[in-house]
């Protein structure tokens, strides 16, 4: 049904979609957090993630691994998906009852960020780990191209970013605003 409805130009086409939309809500949802509760928060929300992270990823991979004998691969692979979580559902819940500004809401955000983060980490390092295994290529090469990486996005944090909104807080032209919004969020 889905092959009769949608080519698979449109799928690509939807799905990029998708991801602008998922974009433009965490945006939103940033624009939102009292980043005073967040930071109030971080210690607790750093322990609930680490906690919400971990569970699901040892319990994927053992339940994998010993239960079904899957490879250590498959299996932390398997504990990955399990740990990794959306954020997104969360905001709109939060947002639609009016939550969003509140301690909770603000410790359900701080948790959701943190947890992404370390989500981003551990999916970051496993396909680090099989691309290094796939390609034959040195872990240390992947190192290099991870601290280019976080190089890069110090570098738009401190430099970038700070001039794009020097620039437009001295226009209150539309259109620009709208522009720099736009570059900011890619």
């Amino acid at each position: 049904l889905n092959s009769l409805v949608l080519d698979s130009q449109s799928k690509e086409l939807l799905s990029h979609f998708a991801e602008i939309g998922l974009i433009l809500l965490l945006l939103f949802a940033g624009l939102k957090i009292n980043f005073r509760l967040f930071a109030k928060n971080f210690t607790t929300a750093s322990g609930i993630s680490l906690g919400k992270t971990a569970l699901p990823l040892i319990a994927g991979f053992l339940l994998s691994y010993y239960t079904f004998g899957l490879s250590p691969t498959v299996s932390i692979i398997i504990g990955i998906s399990l740990s990794v979580s959306a954020i997104a559902l969360g905001l709109d819940i939060l947002e639609e009852f009016k939550l969003l500004k509140t301690r909770f809401g603000s410790l359900v955000i701080s948790v959701g960020a943190v947890d992404d983060v370390y989500g981003l980490v551990l999916v970051t390092i496993a396909i680090a780990f099989i691309e290094s295994t796939a390609t034959k290529s040195p872990l240390l090469s992947l190192a290099g191209n991870a601290a280019l990486f976080g190089a890069a996005v110090i570098a738009f944090r401190f430099l970038i970013i700070p001039l794009i909104l020097s620039i437009i807080e001295k226009n209150t032209e539309v259109t620009l605003l709208m522009s720099g919004f736009i570059i900011m969020m890619l």
